[in-house]
């Protein structure tokens, strides 16, 4: 180590340190000096392994944790002899396929081009188009720009920072369903040319049975889009002669609930599923003092096995496959989703911000706030998936409830970017990313990948992708605000995450100024122009 006057050396109380920690700890002790310090080391036989890396300026620093963690291989040897170490001594790492983190012209990008971003996202922001946001930029496997912008709500009263986590929304579909069936696909657990009645036998005789699970991943089935479940839990609201609703804007009827359709500002949320306290009767947790009682699960799912089904085989989006898509996973793993997905995919990629259910984890200042919901939970949804379908499951679904931020998002974009492979671990097969990545009904005139979203290369208009995006790639929206989205062709994955639904899910700004778009199409400039 190298002190103030430039000199090299290592003090008393460091060497008994060291000495001390090896006794009972794997220790790898990273030395930022020249070699010559070593022969201040004279007992080493309890130290698992020395990192030389010659330098202490804050690069150095940098790329010694990222190939301590695998980002980057280690192949050096010792040029000279000093201490017990003879010259030409050296362990070989490989690269375990980690992300790594440097600059932009280091993966051929144009910083200054992507210094856009920033006026983008500050512009939206000024405009209220969202509270604030996280944009993550990632090129050959390196994260060369993770930046948070704004605010985490439209009170102003906290910085988002970049390890705040932010409501995916329908980017679960891709983190938590369609990775269970990939890597259960891989494991000869799960066919993908099946129907859902095939997993599912309880659909045997309705109308759901029949439905190609392929059919479902594309949004092509014939379901419909959603059903709003949390309506039936106010009182009055199916019995016609309840006189709780009315087709009138009145000061009695003064809550807008769908085109001209009003609620009585003093309708009461039914107390025979509800409660304000957790017991054994109301266990699962819904809002911030706010349980729902398990049987209303099966009401739920009477209510998706009861609605119609359209003949026509063409795309409609739908979240009511994924209810289904959620049972096939936890019967086939005989594993609960949240916690499947935690076991096999979160924890060990190192995703450690990704979760269902934040409010149990993490501190709720770290969570960023979604809606102000006047209706339902009567309170800004903060910790608590935003989607009400997945909260009235206890915030797990299918298609929505995972939490992240940008970073940990990028880890598992990056898997797939990797054949599969991440840490050194091997996830998925290549042949079943490239399966569910692909357009499998493009020639109908479904641009879906199986659960993935895929540009439409037939038409010039852009849509929630710029037309720079390879056909190759895919990615995701989600309805709070995100999208991310990889391109192999590239070897690029952007990510945006935002609250637009705060405090207001009407908020539609991020659409008319074309944010997630411009965003992406700046990073694609930044490319061509280098």
């Amino acid at each position: 180590m190298q002190n103030t006057n430039g000199q090299f050396g290592m003090s008393k109380n460091a060497i008994e340190f060291i000495n001390k920690i090896s006794q009972d700890k794997k220790v790898v002790l990273c030395l930022f000096s020249n070699p010559y310090v070593l022969n201040y080391l004279t007992n080493t036989e309890n130290i698992t392994a020395i990192f030389l890396a010659y330098n202490n300026s804050d690069n150095i620093q940098s790329w010694a944790a990222q190939a301590l963690f695998g980002a980057n291989n280690i192949s050096g040897i010792l040029p000279i002899s000093t201490g017990k170490f003879k010259p030409g001594v050296g362990i070989e790492t490989p690269n375990l396929s980690r992300l790594k983190y440097l600059q932009p012209y280091e993966v051929g990008l144009n910083a200054i081009i992507l210094s856009k971003i920033d006026s983008i996202a500050d512009t939206a922001i000024r405009a209220n188009a969202f509270p604030g946001c996280q944009v993550l930029v990632a090129k050959n496997g390196a994260v060369v720009y993770n930046k948070a912008f704004g605010y985490q709500s439209a009170d102003k009263n906290s910085n988002v920072t970049i390890y705040d986590v932010y409501d995916l929304a329908s980017i679960t579909k891709i983190v938590a369903s369609i990775t269970s069936l990939m890597y259960l696909k891989d494991q000869g657990k799960f066919n993908i040319d099946t129907t859902l009645g095939y997993y599912l036998p309880n659909l045997i005789g309705a109308n759901k049975a029949n439905l190609a699970i392929k059919d479902v991943l594309t949004h092509r089935a014939g379901l419909k889009a959603w059903i709003p479940f949390y309506l039936s839990l106010i009182n009055g609201f199916d019995d016609p002669l309840s006189k709780v609703l009315n087709n009138k804007r009145t000061e009695k009827y003064s809550i807008q609930i769908d085109g001209n359709l009003y609620l009585d500002k003093n309708y009461q949320l039914d107390d025979r599923f509800l409660c304000d306290y957790f017991s054994v009767d109301f266990s699962l947790p819904v809002a911030k003092n706010l349980y729902l009682s398990p049987s209303y699960i099966d009401t739920i799912y009477k209510k998706i096995d009861l609605s119609d089904v359209s003949d026509k085989k063409e795309y409609k989006y739908s979240d009511l496959g994924y209810y289904y898509i959620k049972k096939i996973i936890e019967n086939i793993s005989s594993t609960k989703l949240d916690r499947y997905v935690d076991s096999v995919f979160y924890k060990p990629i190192g995703a450690y911000t990704m979760t269902y259910n934040p409010w149990q984890k993490y501190e709720i200042q770290k969570i960023i706030p979604t809606e102000n919901d006047i209706l339902f939970r009567k309170q800004t949804v903060r910790g608590f998936v935003h989607d009400p379908g997945a909260a009235l499951l206890g915030g797990v679904c299918g298609h929505a409830g995972v939490f992240s931020n940008a970073n940990d998002l990028a880890k598992i974009f990056q898997c797939f970017l990797n054949d599969g492979i991440y840490g050194g671990k091997q996830y998925f097969s290549n042949e079943t990313i490239s399966l569910f990545t692909s357009c499998v009904f493009c020639n109908y005139g479904n641009y879906r990948g199986l659960g993935f979203d895929k540009r439409n290369t037939k038409s010039t208009k852009e849509s929630s992708v710029p037309n720079y995006v390879s056909e190759n790639s895919y990615g995701h929206t989600g309805f709070t605000g995100t999208i991310v989205w990889a391109d192999p062709d590239y070897e690029l994955i952007y990510i945006f995450l935002s609250n637009r639904v705060n405090p207001d899910a009407n908020n539609k700004k991020i659409y008319r100024l074309d944010v997630r778009p411009s965003i992406h199409r700046v990073i694609y400039q930044a490319i061509e122009n280098e």
